[in-house]
């Protein structure tokens, strides 16, 4: 709970800093991304990547990918194939909200 109380402690005083420094929208829209690494460190918890989702849908793409290959299983539009796997990446980026570690 401690860790709870001091992100909001340490978010009010960034978003008082804000009120002070920016006027416009685009100033507020800038401040956001000059700062927004040091957000990310602190509110995205790391996972390992075995616990991935995104590492795991690509993994089995290229898994999918070389054993098609190799066994000539299915036909495949390759277009298809790469707009499908793209619209899995993007969906997968929108509901993911922690970094990867890789150890």
């Amino acid at each position: 709970m401690d860790n709870d109380k001091s992100f909001v402690e340490y978010m009010n005083s960034q978003c008082e800093e804000i009120r002070k420094t920016c006027h416009t929208e685009p100033e507020i829209f800038d401040w956001i991304q000059k700062n927004s690494k040091e957000f990310r460190s602190i509110y995205m918890t790391k996972k390992t990547i075995w616990k991935s989702k995104t590492f795991w849908v690509n993994a089995v793409t290229i898994g999918i990918a070389v054993a098609n290959e190799v066994f000539k299983v299915v036909e495949v539009d390759p277009n298809l194939s790469l707009a499908v796997l793209g619209a899995l990446n993007v969906i997968l980026r929108i509901v993911t909200y922690s970094a990867v570690k890789l150890k």
